[in-house]
């Protein structure tokens, strides 16, 4: 991965206080271009990410790889594990997503992601986007995290994926994902657009998987009648 910390299976990467604020880890700020710049990648069983705060993350989706293209903060796969952190100001370019973090067949406890941006400056046309900030697959845990305050900017919900302002569950062949014990609050859609008879979620959106004991409140969209605001 460009200019970024892999994680790999029974390796755990954790700040030496138990303080999540005070060990912080990530480049410079980046608002465009190309190259990506994802703070931590995590996959394994055993691979544990701890007590850290994650800053300016930040994945396009102009990548040669796709998966480059997933979580601009943090990607998990195949039952990694993320604890205690805070994940904060990374953002997802064009058609890039999870501008926060991707997490796929693994575990999310007590994270809080904030203040990230899924943005485009064109949204002329339509991408398979799903969870513009947070997106969990598989047979993934998400258990005790705030999702607060993050933005989808000039965007275009396309495809026939889930469209989540901030978070959106996919589940197929089977698998089921758990996000429960949550808060999802005080994101925005802004300036979207779509001529399509579509709904989309700012706040939550589910394809397969299971959400409970969350609470759900004040998210917001820009744009009049095609998003609903959950």
């Amino acid at each position: 991965i460009e200019h970024g910390i892999y994680v790999g299976k029974n390796v755990t990467l954790r700040g030496a206080t138990g303080n999540r604020d005070d060990v912080v880890i990530g480049p410079n700020p980046k608002t465009s271009g190309t190259t990506n710049y994802r703070v931590i990648t995590a996959s394994g069983n055993g691979a544990v990410i701890a007590d850290l705060t994650i800053i300016n993350g930040y994945v396009s989706s102009d990548a040669n790889n796709v998966m480059k293209a997933y979580g601009g903060g943090v990607l998990l796969s195949s039952y990694a594990t993320i604890t205690n952190c805070h994940i904060t100001s990374c953002i997802a370019f064009r058609s890039a997503t999870a501008a926060g973090i991707s997490v796929s067949n693994s575990y999310m406890y007590d994270t809080l992601v904030d203040k990230c941006k899924k943005t485009y400056s064109d949204p002329s046309t339509a991408y398979n986007n799903r969870g513009y900030i947070v997106l969990v697959t598989g047979a993934s845990v998400v258990d005790r995290c705030q999702i607060v305050d993050n933005t989808a900017e000039s965007v275009i919900a396309g495809g026939n994926q889930p469209f989540g302002g901030a978070l959106a569950i996919q589940n197929t062949s089977g698998a089921t994902s758990i996000v429960r014990n949550c808060l999802i609050a005080r994101n925005a859609v802004l300036a979207g657009k779509d001529s399509r008879d579509y709904y989309y979620a700012t706040g939550l959106s589910i394809r397969g998987g299971i959400c409970e004991n969350c609470t759900i409140v004040s998210n917001r969209s820009d744009v009049a009648g095609k998003f609903m605001v959950l």
